[in-house]
């Protein structure tokens, strides 16, 4: 409820149409010398050149998803007012997952998503301190 409630679904729906035209040039002006992609030969390498693409964008996502994640649960614990709940919830999650609870950094750079478990238990208590 909180990614709907800080309407996050229009505003991640806007940075994908915001990247998708500057990926779409890159393909197509990458493409372009070798036929471009009307050629159906080129196909793959339109691929390859938009798995390069998102590899190296996928810091910038994460990031941007990683504050809309540890947004919703601000929400989340402004509306609920359990910080020991959510606390319980994130730690289930780590025995759940076998997730790593503090990830590497650069880990955590390049393929999360979510804030770390640890983060997340640090944000709840953090609430029950009284840091609103």
């Amino acid at each position: 409820f909180g990614h709907i409630a800080r309407k996050h679904i229009p505003k991640g729906l806007w940075w994908s149409v915001l990247f998708a035209f500057p990926i779409a040039f890159l393909i197509a002006e990458a493409t372009r010398r070798r036929g471009g992609l009307g050629d159906p030969a080129v196909l793959p390498y339109g691929a390859l050149v938009l798995v390069v693409i998102n590899l190296a964008l996928m810091p910038v996502t994460n990031e941007i998803s990683r504050r809309y994640e540890a947004e919703a649960d601000w929400v989340a614990l402004k509306a609920t007012d359990d910080p020991k709940a959510a606390q319980g919830l994130f730690e289930g999650f780590a025995k759940e997952s076998l997730s790593q609870p503090d990830p590497p950094e650069w880990w955590h750079i390049l393929f999360g998503t979510h804030p770390t478990l640890l983060q997340r238990i640090e944000m709840a208590e953090a609430w029950k301190r009284g840091e609103r």
